[in-house]
């Protein structure tokens, strides 16, 4: 869009008009100024800079994220601009995701955009893909789980702050790091498998973590969900 001010000689700002407006103005000495030409001028000179942008919705509006194949709601509270993404994140300081790549203004836009990532994906895993390392990832996944559910019947379901899970999963990354320097002094099968256990039960509980944060941040969307209601209401 063109600009809709000019700058006079005098440094004045006027509003841009056609040739006739704008010779009647000048010999009546009336032109469109003031301090909403002013703010348009300025904003003008901002978009031209590269400084300005216009932001897709307000903060407190519902947005949509795409995440592992689901959809999930969230109440956008600020953004942040990554180069060419604007980042959307919640009034804890998640990330949500990038605006019109994972997150949506609706469910409609994220479900058809989810299904046109499916409808990309499919053909794409060929016989290379196939290999032993993606087996061998699967065995490590599976293992995982297999931790994730030992803790869960050990110590039931685990709701921590973010400080008291940095002191689980840093004792448990402490004890990976005790078995690589064993392993160092001792490069055994068994000081090996003794890394391998480690890292598993380390990466378990940052999963456990990570499925904390899922909750408390669901708990604290439908607390705001419920505020929203009332103050309708």
């Amino acid at each position: 869009m063109d600009r809709m001010t000019v700058k006079l000689p005098d440094g004045r700002l006027i509003l841009k008009t056609d040739h006739y407006s704008q010779i009647m103005s000048q010999q009546h000495g009336i032109f469109a100024e003031g301090s909403a030409v002013d703010k348009l001028g300025y904003l003008e000179d901002l978009k031209e800079q590269g400084r300005l942008m216009e932001l897709p919705c307000a903060a407190g509006k519902w947005v949509y994220s795409i995440e592992c194949g689901e959809i999930q709601p969230y109440i956008v509270s600020y953004f942040s601009i990554d180069g060419d993404d604007l980042w959307f994140i919640d009034h804890l300081g998640g990330l949500i995701g990038v605006y019109g790549k994972t997150v949506f203004l609706s469910q409609e836009m994220a479900e058809s955009a989810m299904n046109q990532n499916l409808n990309s994906m499919k053909g794409e895993v060929t016989k290379e893909h196939l290999t032993s390392d993606v087996s061998e990832q699967e065995k490590i996944i599976n293992k995982v789980l297999e931790e994730r559910k030992r803790q869960d019947a050990k110590w039931g379901e685990q709701n921590h702050s973010a400080y008291v899970w940095a002191s689980i999963i840093g004792e448990e990354y402490g004890e990976m790091c005790k078995a690589i320097n064993e392993f160092g002094f001792d490069p055994t099968p068994r000081r090996e498998q003794d890394i391998y256990t480690e890292a598993i039960q380390t990466i378990a509980s940052c999963v456990a973590m990570l499925e904390c944060m899922k909750r408390n941040r669901a708990a604290a969307q439908n607390n705001n969900k419920g505020d929203l209601e009332s103050d309708i209401t």
